[in-house]
């Protein structure tokens, strides 16, 4: 097992702590106090995990796992004075002496009459004392909006985690600090959007120079040139040449790509084309397009030593893009995986 998984056992352990001797601290003042000062002890230990998080633990797991105890005595204690408002007994005071007459031991024992009241009612408190703190951790969580990010994740820069907050920010955007344990957002916020495809990384294929691989990836949907017949075609106009796009980088391109995409459903083509050859710009599975673009993204990579660094710095965090992608989305779209790919590929030689 591993220490990750260890630590979360114990700590899962600890926390029910209070759950298993509730009886005692009605009995004993001494053990309430006991299990207060120790909650309050754990909840602290727990804002260290949640801050520092040394074992990458899910903020959730932590939330629940540190903060249960605390919340599990205010409910108790609440629902203890409900339990005697409507029955007159503290819970689990439940058990007769079995000699008739014979007076109650440590005040742990109720009169015959009220046995099978109160043992209905301890039954409905002990399901209430579990699961409603559990709840209220949960319900709080999920009110505290993203997962807490990281403040220290060495040997990995904080600033790839770094909380934005940006008025500003747009719709698709996903945020450096939605990452989760073992995660790094590709953000264009820091020097990780260099792995983006909008990124300025010009690289040759094939004997042509392109600026960017969204450059290039777009320009496969404009005419190879006036004898292609979407050229020739006089429903649409082509506001852009292939060979000016493929200079384009970042939003330009982007912008380029949707007035193609735009031509291509006036004229009912569903293929782009490279070298000549055509082939699906969507396919489910990796066809020929996804080769193009994945020997696009190692020309990136080969041609750019920045490029190479800053991957290799990623080391085995597992890489997510930055904004929302679209549902069923074709393999090359996921730049990310491509990335890991190619990462794998240069630590290959390291890890031998």
């Amino acid at each position: 097992m591993e220490t990750k998984e260890s630590f979360v056992l114990v700590s899962m352990f600890i926390s029910l702590v209070p759950v298993m001797v509730s009886a005692d601290m009605i009995a004993s003042n001494r053990v309430a106090r006991i299990c207060v000062a120790g909650s309050l002890f754990w909840f602290i230990v727990g804002l260290f995990f949640l801050y520092y998080r040394p074992f990458e633990i899910e903020p959730v797991i932590t939330a629940l796992t540190f903060a249960f105890p605390l919340v599990y005595l205010a409910c108790f204690f609440l629902l203890r004075l409900g339990f005697r408002y409507f029955t007159g007994d503290d819970p689990y005071i439940t058990w007769q002496p079995s000699s008739p007459g014979e007076p109650p031991v440590d005040g742990l024992f109720t009169r015959y009459k009220h046995r099978r009241l109160v043992r209905y009612s301890d039954f409905v408190f002990s399901f209430a004392e579990f699961f409603i703190p559990m709840i209220i951790v949960v319900a709080a969580y999920s009110q505290i909006g993203p997962p807490i990010p990281l403040k220290h994740h060495y040997p990995y820069p904080d600033r790839w985690f770094a909380v934005i907050n940006d008025p500003n920010k747009p719709d698709w955007e996903i945020l450096p600090q939605e990452a989760r344990a073992g995660e790094v957002i590709l953000s264009k916020r820091n020097e990780l959007g260099i792995l983006s495809n909008f990124a300025a990384t010009p690289f040759e294929l094939d004997g042509k120079r392109y600026a960017s691989v969204e450059g290039f990836w777009q320009m496969m949907h404009y005419p190879e040139g006036p004898e292609d017949e979407r050229a020739k075609d006089k429903r649409v106009t082509w506001k852009f040449t292939r060979e000016q796009v493929a200079q384009m980088t970042a939003f330009d391109a982007k912008s380029a790509g949707t007035l193609a995409e735009a031509n291509e459903k006036t004229l009912g083509i569903d293929w782009v084309s490279y070298n000549g050859q055509r082939f699906p710009y969507k396919s489910q599975t990796p066809g020929e397009h996804y080769k193009i673009i994945l020997a696009a993204m190692r020309a990136k990579l080969d041609q750019n030593p920045e490029v190479k660094r800053i991957l290799l710095a990623t080391g085995d965090l597992k890489l997510r893009p930055d904004h929302i992608e679209e549902p069923n989305a074709p393999p090359e779209w996921h730049y990310y995986d491509i990335w890991m790919q190619l990462r794998s590929e240069l630590q290959k030689p390291a890890r031998n």
